[in-house]
């Protein structure tokens, strides 16, 4: 929405009185009307002196007509921006993370944090490894997250210090609970994204089936008999559901 000639032409020529009405034949917001005139004219500004418009005149109109309505849609141009804040803080004696390198895991400490990243303290043989501007995992305080290496450089001590920045933080995993029968204790196993967690279930299954299939186990327990009727019955239900299929 921009203003048009003949709202200009009343700003300009002094009729103040009439504006009003000139921003109701535009139909549209008249806070977007008026800040679109304010920026075109300039308020305050050598352009609006020029026209002839006294500033008396102009302050009259401002403060009776604009002021009101500016005022009631003051939400709408106003941008409340969230102020950042930064913080670094050294960490307590002790405090280890877990760097993450193919498929090596180096422990190493802790010395500073701040708001972006960390700063540790890692081991020479590490330190030959990282590569600046590739990214790695990290384990700290219970979480997994991916930084990047920035800065490597010596302390006092001659250690190695390495800054990183953290890049995000990768998604709690999702808890799986089952227990084994005949074991009354629960497993629990922690869902990845790969299937390392139900390829580990059904192997369990298999080893307990097949022991409890076993001669000497499975007669010593009574199950033999029990599994054998169980395979007979899905060997025929196979069979079943073949034919239906074919007919």
């Amino acid at each position: 929405m921009t203003v048009n000639i003949g709202t200009i032409a009343l700003f300009r020529g002094g009729k103040m009185q009439d504006a009003p009405k000139a921003l109701a034949r535009e139909r549209a917001d008249p806070c977007e009307v008026i800040l679109r005139a304010s920026v075109d004219l300039g308020l305050g500004r050598p352009t609006l002196r020029s026209s002839g418009v006294s500033n008396a005149v102009w302050n009259h109109w401002f403060l009776a007509y604009l002021n009101p309505i500016m005022a009631e849609y003051t939400y709408n141009v106003v941008q409340n921006e969230t102020p950042e804040f930064s913080y670094r803080q050294q960490v307590s004696d002790g405090m280890m993370a877990v760097v993450i390198i193919g498929k090596r895991r180096w422990p190493v400490k802790v010395r500073e944090r701040y708001s972006s990243g960390f700063t540790l303290e890692v081991p020479r043989k590490l330190a030959k490894k990282i590569q600046e501007e590739t990214p790695i995992d990290m384990l700290f305080d219970g979480r997994r997250m991916k930084v990047m290496p920035e800065s490597l450089s010596r302390g006092e001590k001659k250690e190695r210090l390495l800054g990183i920045s953290t890049l995000e933080e990768y998604p709690e995993k999702e808890k799986i609970s089952f227990g084994l029968w005949p074991f009354n204790r629960r497993t629990v196993m922690a869902a990845s994204h790969s299937d390392s967690g139900l390829i580990f279930f059904g192997g369990s299954i298999l080893f307990v089936f097949c022991v409890l299939a076993m001669p000497g186990v499975g007669d010593a327990l009574g199950t033999s008999q029990r599994i054998e009727e169980t395979l007979h019955y899905l060997g025929r239900l196979a069979v079943d559901v073949a034919y239906t299929a074919r007919s």
